[in-house]
């Protein structure tokens, strides 16, 4: 038996101009899933030697975790993963453009679920040299924008912000 989910849109397309809307139950709809996020992008100019002694600390309304990069990227394009522990559970890479000179770090901080506070939610990141001082940092207010892979009348709302410049 052939699925219905291929056949209808198929149908609809094919059999009625787009203006007339048979097609718009959520039967209909593709399945496109998303991840609902927050992207903090922070560029730092850090010799290897500083970069690898330094710890970052990625926050979310003072919610915070840390870590330390065990490996450095090598060459342009490398990514390196760093583990952050905290309460805070975030996604951290290292990459470079620069080797020994430039580095981006990238934290990946998940939302969904949480309680989104527009213009409130406060995202950061700091690299702290070994006194503890902080040698670079970013830190802003959310901007949230929701977005319809499936279009606008079909299930699967996504929240993302970017903080930073990728």
């Amino acid at each position: 038996m052939r699925s219905k989910w291929l056949l209808v849109p198929i149908a609809c397309l094919l059999a009625l101009p787009p203006a007339a809307g048979a097609c718009s139950s959520e039967n209909d709809c593709t399945l496109l899933q998303c991840i609902d996020d927050v992207n903090v992008y922070l560029h730092v100019e850090l010799s290897a030697d500083a970069m690898r002694t330094s710890t970052i600390k990625a926050c979310r309304n003072d919610v915070c975790s840390i870590g330390q990069a065990t490996s450095l990227p090598t060459f342009a394009g490398d990514r390196q993963k760093v583990f952050l522990t905290g309460d805070l559970t975030a996604d951290t890479t290292l990459d470079t453009t620069a080797p020994g000179t430039s580095y981006t770090i990238d934290v990946t901080i998940p939302i969904d679920g949480a309680t989104l506070e527009a213009g409130a939610d406060r995202y950061e990141i700091h690299v702290l040299d070994p006194s503890g001082a902080d040698v670079s940092h970013i830190s802003d207010v959310a901007t949230y924008e929701e977005s319809h892979p499936n279009g606008a009348d079909c299930p699967t709302t996504c929240t993302t912000a970017i903080i930073g410049t990728p």
